[in-house]
């Protein structure tokens, strides 16, 4: 996946159902956070999306449902989403102020 540094990172993310691969490729990049453990602190990668609050008025925005259920917004369908003064709420945020949303595994060889 591309890294918001401008390089690639091969790894491996767990994940159900969402995102769907074309989603992956198209909306999340790799981003890192100092994460402090009992052994010290280190660097790890994580795969992030943007920040829905640096545009809250897009969250009420309508568009159309792409499961043909008519139309909705992000605040009608995802109503935990809410921001507060530009931050989303509950949110952990990477070292670039993206929203983390899974943890990057390295690929091993």
């Amino acid at each position: 996946l591309p890294t918001l540094s401008g390089g690639w990172s091969t790894g491996y993310m767990h994940y159900c159902c969402w995102p769907c691969v074309c989603d992956t490729q198209d909306f999340i990049r790799v981003d890192t956070r100092n994460v402090t453990t009992s052994e010290g602190t280190r660097q790890v990668q994580f795969v992030v999306i943007g920040n829905p609050c640096d545009h809250p008025e897009q969250l009420t925005t309508p568009f159309k449902d792409t499961f043909g259920r008519g139309e909705t917004s992000i605040a009608a369908s995802a109503q935990e989403v809410r921001c507060a003064g530009g931050v989303l709420e509950g949110a952990t945020m990477s070292d670039h102020g993206y929203v983390i949303i899974n943890m990057f595994f390295d690929a091993v060889d």
